[in-house]
C-alpha cells in the first residue's frame, strides 16, 4: 500500500484534506489572485446586467455551492475508485454517483455561515441568502431528475400467492 493510500485509509484523512483546502482557499482569496477571481465574476453578459441579478457575490456563492460541491464530491469518488482506495457499491453507476453529488449542493447552514464570513458587510446578507437558496433548489431539482433517469427499472411484483 502506498503512502497516499495509507493516509487516505485514515478516518481523519477527509477532515485533514478539507482543512488544507479551506486554508489554501483563504490564502488564494487574500493574494493577488483574489483580484483575478473578483474580476472574472464581475464580467457582465454583453455589458448589461439587470439590477440585483448577476451580481458577483450572488454568482460566486451560487456557482461555488452548485458546481463546487458536485465536482468535489464526484471528483473525490472518481479518484478514490481509480486509486483503488474505495469501490462503488454493487449496482451503482456513474449517473447515480453524479446524481448524489448534485444533491450535495443542497445546503443552507454552512453555506450561509461561510457566506457571512466571506462577505461581512451587511449589504451582502440578502445576496448570499438568495444565491444559497437558488443554488440549493437547482441542486435538488437537477439531482432528483438525474436520479430518476438513472434509477434501474423496477421489477413488477408478482401477484401470485401460494397457499
Amino acid at each position: 500500500m502506498s503512502r497516499l493510500q495509507q493516509f487516505l485509509a485514515l478516518e481523519s484523512a477527509g477532515g485533514i484534506v478539507l482543512c488544507a483546502a479551506a486554508a489554501l482557499a483563504l490564502i488564494l482569496a487574500n493574494s493577488p489572485l483574489g483580484l483575478l477571481y473578483t474580476r472574472l465574476l464581475d464580467v457582465r453578459l454583453a455589458g448589461v446586467a439587470p439590477p440585483g441579478l448577476l451580481d458577483s457575490v450572488q454568482l460566486g456563492t451560487a456557482f461555488g455551492l452548485f458546481f463546487g460541491k458536485q465536482l468535489g464530491i464526484a471528483g473525490t469518488i472518481w479518484a478514490a475508485t481509480r486509486l483503488g482506495i474505495g469501490r462503488l457499491p454493487e449496482g451503482a453507476g456513474g449517473r447515480q454517483i453524479y446524481g448524489l453529488a448534485l444533491l450535495t449542493g443542497i445546503g443552507f447552514t454552512m453555506s450561509l455561515f461561510i457566506g457571512t464570513l466571506a462577505f461581512p458587510a451587511e449589504g451582502y446578507d440578502s445576496d448570499v441568502r438568495i444565491s444559497v437558496l437558488l443554488a440549493s433548489a437547482l441542486s435538488a431539482v437537477c439531482g432528483n431528475l438525474l436520479l430518476r433517469i438513472a434509477a434501474p427499472a423496477r421489477q413488477p411484483k408478482s401477484t401470485v400467492t401460494t397457499a
